[in-house]
């Protein structure tokens, strides 16, 4: 296999932990839309951890476990690799195996226990709020509009969560509730409104413990 196909196979192993870990943050936790820029740093510093943590773990289990590359060999290098491919390859897969391991958990404990997703930055109010939010709950809000009209329902998603949706906009989902002015509180039947920014007054809301 030529060696740029090499470097890059290994390239887009040692990422992938990285990118495992950042969906999973991205995914568990509502976060101010982020550059590029800062995500690839995210990859690539928990790539590069994940995948060292691996490797040390196959070379300090490698004594005593001769189905892996042990340290001698991988020093020798290809005339070793090219009797003992075996090693290699289980060597590899292990390593592999563990950095995805530890990216997962560190993704899971990051997005249950961890601070605000975005440090050292500007936040809404109701952003900070949906950030403090119990890990597993769900938040209810009541919307005012500049109508009279008020919204309730469980939040979807807000500005910065999907492209469409522009600065301070809320999508609420099923159940819903609609208050007219001077009218009753009704269940509406859609399972989702957006609602824009520039139309909202207030909101206030409560966390939903899991069902």
């Amino acid at each position: 296999m030529p060696t740029s196909a090499v470097a890059l196979v290994a390239l887009l192993v040692s990422a992938a932990p990285g990118y495992v870990y950042v969906r999973i943050v991205e995914v568990r936790r509502p976060r101010r839309r982020r550059t590029s820029l800062l995500e690839l740093v995210d990859l690539v510093c928990v790539g590069a951890v994940g995948s060292a943590v691996g490797a040390l773990v196959v070379l300090l289990a490698a004594p005593g476990w001769t189905a892996l590359l042990p340290l001698e060999g991988l020093l020798k290098g290809s005339p070793y690799l090219t009797v003992h491919p075996w090693q290699a390859v289980w060597s590899g897969v292990l390593a592999f195996t563990i950095s995805l391991v530890g990216a997962v958990s560190a993704g899971v404990v990051v997005a249950r226990y961890g601070g605000t997703a975005v440090r050292h930055t500007p936040h809404p109010p109701l952003r900070r709020a949906v950030e403090l939010t119990p890990p597993g709950h769900s938040l209810w809000l009541a919307v005012e509009l500049t109508d009279g009209r008020l919204w309730e329902g469980k939040l979807l998603s807000m500005d910065g969560d999907r492209d469409v949706l522009g600065e301070g906009d809320l999508v609420l989902q099923w159940p819903l509730a609609l208050t007219e002015p001077g009218g009753p509180r009704v269940r509406h039947r859609a399972r989702f409104v957006a609602i824009p920014g520039p139309q909202i007054v207030l909101v206030y809301g409560s966390d939903l413990p899991p069902t």
